[in-house]
């Protein structure tokens, strides 16, 4: 489910994003969530 969600937002906003970076980002809204 994660990582599902972590590709296509990955492809919708950059590609060439850091995979860590995207991690973090997602932990931390879950974290507001």
């Amino acid at each position: 489910m994660i990582a599902a969600g972590r590709t296509g937002a990955a492809r919708s906003a950059s590609p060439a994003l850091p995979t860590r970076s995207f991690i973090t980002l997602i932990m931390k809204n879950w974290e507001v969530k």
